[in-house]
């Protein structure tokens, strides 16, 4: 396969009634043969993936297509070329060209005026040569709610995305969520489609995605459409280079080829790839007023508590009573941070204060803010493992009553084995059920680093 093909100016060929004048910044072409003639064009070599091409330069005078056409002559891409004003030049995505093609620039003027070009390159590159800083605009992460459901892994699934859109050089990150089939809804275990019914699961989607677009800044456009028919065709329509789950680019017309986005769309293989979420200002500012409003942060350590207590999978629910136990008397401030999902249970009494500012970035916020945040494996956990802040996460598929499979833990990214490289510091996860000794030692950990005198300077 042809890694990266440069289109030598010199070798263009032009047409007979395109008059050429070369200058010290480029080529100037005036075509004077009326609407729709070729200004010049150039062949590409077969290719077995998707390609982008790359024009440096552009449009001076008139209107310009560039445009991709295969050997039998069908026009596979096309758009209007952009000003020569327009710094990132122009970048055309290009399906798979099994028997090669050919390049061209078409006036498109509707008047039939002569069109005027300032070229200085173009370069087709295949999805493994690609260089930072030539992905186009935006990468787009599709995430198909026939792979997985409405929940919060799709936080581990964006994290990951944004962090392949800042390696790739796109400026932003747009989402488009694939509607569920009905096929979809009759597979899904019967617990958790009695606690959350397909109309809940589409709810929670709409609100969660745009509170994470809060903090995830380079998330341009969340589109979430009615149907799976009208996503395949904004899918297509979109002609943006996609997030895999293999972290790798991949082409819209090779994704709408699936039966389902299964091929590209998931939450793993996260590796080191993860961003992070960050919270907002105004969250962080409305979060330190309520913890000082209780006496947090100057007077008392904070420790957040994130545990499950759902009613499906029952036997992967937290052991709620060591955790009361191993935070009884804590000298601590500690809030216990609920699941958000509208129909979830009731959140657990117990010796901590339940968290009232609901939203992910209110969450961010507090993650970010306290001196540590204890966590078991749960759905909502995973706002957690995408912050910024300390944490101690217990994902428990070791010892007596572990419940967790290693596939899973594998699926979403969390090792053990190696356990995950995006962890910072003051992050860990164990993969054993948390003793109540465990919970009380990593809490007074935190609470001894939080009294201990600053370092003076």
């Amino acid at each position: 396969m042809v890694r990266e093909m440069d289109l030598s100016l010199d070798d263009l060929r032009f047409n007979a009634v395109a008059l050429v004048r070369r200058t010290g910044t480029g080529v100037f072409a005036s075509c004077t043969d009326g609407i729709w003639s070729i200004i010049y064009s150039a062949p590409l070599a077969p290719t077995e993936d998707w390609s982008l091409l790359e024009v440096v330069g552009g449009v001076v005078g008139g209107q310009c297509d560039v445009q991709v056409v295969t050997t039998a002559g069908t026009t596979v891409a096309r758009e209007p070329l952009a000003h020569v004003s327009h710094a990132g030049g122009h970048r055309l995505v290009i399906p798979p060209l099994p028997s090669g093609g050919t390049v061209a620039l078409v006036n498109s003027d509707p008047s039939g005026r002569p069109v005027v070009l300032n070229l200085d390159r173009l370069v087709v590159h295949d999805a493994g040569t690609i260089p930072v800083g030539l992905s186009g605009d935006a990468l787009l992460a599709v995430y198909d709610l026939n792979v997985r459901t409405a929940a919060f892994s799709v936080v581990l699934f964006l994290v990951a995305a944004d962090r392949q859109r800042a390696d790739m050089g796109a400026r932003s990150l747009d989402v488009l969520v694939m509607p569920e089939s009905r096929i979809t809804d009759q597979v899904l275990g019967d617990s958790f489609r009695d606690a959350y019914p397909k109309a809940a699961r589409r709810d929670f989607i709409e609100r969660l995605l745009p509170a994470i677009a809060e903090c995830l800044p380079a998330i341009r456009r969340v589109t979430m459409p009615r149907d799976r028919p009208a996503a395949q065709a904004h899918l297509v329509e979109a002609a943006l280079p996609l997030f895999g789950a293999d972290l790798s680019p991949m082409s819209p017309a090779a994704a709408a080829s699936h039966e389902d986005s299964r091929a590209f769309c998931a939450d793993s293989q996260l590796g080191d790839g993860l961003s992070r979420l960050s919270a907002p200002d105004a969250a962080s500012r409305a979060v330190r007023e309520w913890l000082d409003g209780l006496g947090g942060l100057r007077s008392r350590a904070v420790v957040t508590v994130t545990v499950r207590n759902e009613r499906y999978m029952e036997a992967w629910n937290s052991r709620v009573e060591d955790w009361r136990a191993a935070l009884a008397d804590l000298d601590a401030l500690v809030v216990l941070v609920p699941d958000p999902r509208l129909g979830a249970p009731s959140a657990p009494e117990g010796p901590w204060l339940v968290f009232p500012l609901n939203g992910v970035d209110s969450q961010v916020a507090l993650y970010e803010i306290a001196s540590l945040n204890l966590a078991q494996y749960a759905d909502h956990a995973a706002v957690l493992l995408a912050s910024r802040g300390p944490f101690v996460c217990w994902v428990p598929i070791t010892g007596p009553g572990a419940v967790l499979s290693e596939d899973l833990v594998e699926t979403l990214g969390l090792g053990p084995d190696p356990p995950p490289p995006f962890l910072q510091p003051e992050q860990s996860i164990r993969y054993d059920l948390p003793s109540p000794e465990d919970i009380r030692g990593a809490a007074l950990s935190a609470i001894d680093a939080w009294l201990a005198p600053s370092p003076t300077v």
